[in-house]
């Protein structure tokens, strides 16, 4: 579906808002069935992005990040080779 003013609007009567595990957001995203914003969803979580960078450049990122807290907001940063967050 290509982007328009139109297909972007929220759609606040869909039931994707009375869903409360991201697990299921998540499910109809993948589907094909919600494609528009994603900010209010699931509330109580925090919706974040994953950033993985070679070593050599971990350090300047978080460097980067902690300069510009609120584009940029550090949530975890893990051991090297975690594929898992701890919290």
């Amino acid at each position: 579906m290509a982007a328009t003013a139109e297909s972007h609007k929220i759609q606040l009567d869909h039931p994707i808002y009375e869903m409360t595990r991201p697990a299921d957001v998540r499910g109809l995203i993948r589907s094909g069935q919600w494609d528009s914003y994603t900010k209010a969803l699931t509330m109580g979580y925090t919706q974040a992005n994953l950033v993985v960078l070679p070593r050599l450049d971990a350090y300047d990122f978080l460097l980067f990040c902690q300069r510009n807290p609120k584009p940029c907001p550090v949530i975890e940063v893990t051991e090297v080779g975690s594929p898992e967050p701890v919290h």
